[in-house]
Parts: structure tokens; C-alpha cells; sequence
């Protein structure tokens, strides 16, 4: 069963990412204060990112490999 406030949630977390992702390819922290690529955030971002089923996830993780 899913919890009422769920699909809320998802689309929050969806418009949240987008707002923070960056054209290298990786989901910056914060824009402002952290605009850069963080090791321990890149993995959550990708988890994120593959439970909305966005291709973005694994290019989380190849931003996370390149660099």
C-alpha cells in the first residue's frame, strides 16, 4: 500500500533534482553554497534518481567515475 502523501513527495523530490541538476551531469548540493559534484551526495542523488526512473541516475554515477 502506498502512503497518501507519496506521489506529493515524488513529485516534490523530481522538481527538487531538476532544479539542482547540472549540464556536466551530476546533481549539484546546494547551487549556491555547494555547486559542485560532492562523492557521498552523488550516490544518494542516483538513488533518487533511478526510484523516479530517470535516466539521470546512472549518468550520476559516470560523473562520479569521470572526474
Amino acid at each position: 500500500m502506498t502512503p497518501a502523501g507519496a506521489p506529493a513527495l515524488r513529485e516534490e523530490a523530481a522538481r527538487l533534482l531538476e532544479r539542482h541538476w547540472h549540464e556536466a551531469g551530476f546533481t549539484a548540493p546546494h547551487p549556491d553554497v555547494y555547486p559542485w559534484r560532492w562523492l557521498w551526495d552523488s550516490c544518494f542523488h542516483a538513488l533518487v534518481w533511478l526510484e523516479l526512473g530517470d535516466e539521470r541516475a546512472v549518468t550520476e554515477l559516470e560523473a562520479v567515475f569521470r572526474w
